[in-house]
């Protein structure tokens, strides 16, 4: 039955196919959706972390099972890597749908605040009071106490920068704020590149950073001195996995990305119309 332009087929009242529906409409992803999956695999990426730094770095003897084992298993420093793509999908998602608000900067500035300030300063707080009692090198519990860093560095989140300098992760209890710092420093340049930059192009700037950081990686790990850590630790030579994260969110908010996997209903067959229309005049006999 054809009408208004549109193709359709009816058996008595129903509608059993219609060119208007063949349009599948793309599900774009917001922030304000919750997506169970991504917690999981947040806890997958602390998890790994933590037993990086436990079970996995524990000494075996050569040539075993177990040294195998452990061998294999510390590629679970990953963690950190799948833990950087997954704050950059987040983020980038963020700054994304509120990109056109007024108050874009205040607003994601202050959430940020809020969320990591209050917990990040009560550890310093605590690890502040060494300096407190006159503990000016190595404390009792050893590496968990010697400070080689600047106190200050911590309170402006650039601990990562002079651990690339000195080559060394500074206080044990306060080593792996290092990441905490590649966020804050990110989180000071990817809100002006989302809002200044037309999405149309943002996605060739984010591909650049991608493919420039393994680059700097190499480079720095071919520096004689200290490259091996900066490389490591520093925020742009960390920005692909940061990047790639804020990628994925863009792809997730693109009509044109989203659309390829939403499939339209296919149009029915003479022989599908023939049984329809078969099964409606035998219920109307009845």
């Amino acid at each position: 039955m054809q009408g208004d332009g549109a193709a359709t087929f009816t058996v008595g009242a129903q509608t059993i196919w219609s060119d208007a529906t063949t349009t599948a409409r793309p599900t774009v992803l917001t922030s304000a959706q919750r997506i169970p999956a991504l917690d999981g695999l947040r806890g997958i990426a602390i998890g790994l972390v933590i037993v990086y730094h436990t079970v996995f770095r524990l000494p075996a003897a050569e040539g075993g099972v177990l040294a195998t084992i452990l061998a294999a298993a510390r590629l679970a420093w990953t963690g950190v890597d799948l833990f950087f793509v997954l704050s950059g999908f987040l983020i980038g998602g963020i700054l994304l749908d509120a990109v056109g608000s007024p108050h874009y900067f205040k607003t994601f500035y202050l959430r940020r605040a809020y969320r990591i300030l209050p917990v990040y300063f009560v550890l310093m707080g605590v690890f502040s009071l060494r300096f407190v009692f006159g503990v000016k090198s190595v404390g009792a519990l050893g590496k968990l106490t010697e400070s080689q860093l600047p106190l200050l560095s911590y309170f402006t989140f650039t601990q990562n920068i002079w651990m690339a300098v000195l080559g060394t992760a500074g206080v044990g209890t306060m080593a792996m704020t290092w990441s905490l710092a590649i966020e804050e420093q990110f989180y000071l340049t990817i809100p002006f590149l989302i809002r200044k930059i037309a999405r149309s192009r943002l996605p060739i700037l984010l591909l650049g950073v991608v493919i420039g950081a393994p680059i700097l990686r190499t480079l720095l790990l071919l520096a004689p001195e200290r490259g091996h850590f900066a490389a490591f630790v520093l925020m742009p030579c960390r920005a692909d996995g940061l990047c790639m994260g804020v990628l994925c969110a863009l792809a997730a908010r693109t009509p044109q990305v989203v659309g390829t996997s939403a499939r339209a209903p296919s149009r029915p067959s003479r022989r599908d119309r023939h049984l329809a229309a078969r099964d409606d005049c035998s219920h109307r006999q009845r």
